[in-house]
């Protein structure tokens, strides 16, 4: 089995991965409010799409399709209700231009890389590095499995790093 395989995720060990280079409450919390970014904006372009709300329907139930048999029916809660939170303001505003958008993703995720730079506490990535190598499949599974990942740390976390067995290295560069 294919542990990259997004269907057969293992959302205990995804999780003990993110937190080798997520381990900060505060890098989370930057990184959840660039995923809502994200989102908002893939659920504007949607929007702007004849029968966007449909295919906004149908793209969330398949999302939990997937994701949500590989985590906790909290979690899944959650996610559901911040995805629905999104959503509802995304669709509730005036309709931004597809464009704009488009270049709001690229600039939430830039967010999420630039604040690499000022929280960059490290934990050993070895134990993963072979099951989880780098590559599409990889970033289609962390951007499947993101945003429950940043709620378990921020809301439903109750291991330190050090519980769930990580060992600090040095600092990222």
């Amino acid at each position: 089995m294919n542990r990259l395989n997004p269907w057969y995720a293992d959302f205990d060990e995804l999780y003990r991965r993110h937190l080798c280079r997520h381990a900060s409450w505060s890098l989370n919390a930057l990184h959840l409010v660039a995923v809502a970014g994200i989102y908002f904006s893939l659920f504007g372009m949607a929007r702007g799409l004849p029968y966007g709300s449909w295919l906004t329907a149908a793209a969330l139930a398949g999302y939990f399709a997937v994701v949500g048999r590989n985590i906790s029916p909290a979690l899944s809660a959650a996610s559901a209700a911040t995805l629905a939170a999104i959503a509802a303001v995304s669709w509730a505003g005036p309709q931004l231009p597809l464009p704009l958008h488009a270049a709001l993703v690229l600039a939430w995720h830039r967010l999420q890389t630039w604040s690499h730079r000022f929280f960059r506490d490290a934990y050993d990535m070895s134990e993963f590095a072979e099951t989880y190598r780098k590559g599409a499949l990889l970033f289609v599974l962390l951007s499947l499995y993101e945003l429950p990942l940043l709620l378990e740390r921020l809301v439903f976390s109750r291991k330190t790093v050090a519980e769930l067995g990580l060992t600090r290295t040095t600092q990222l560069s």
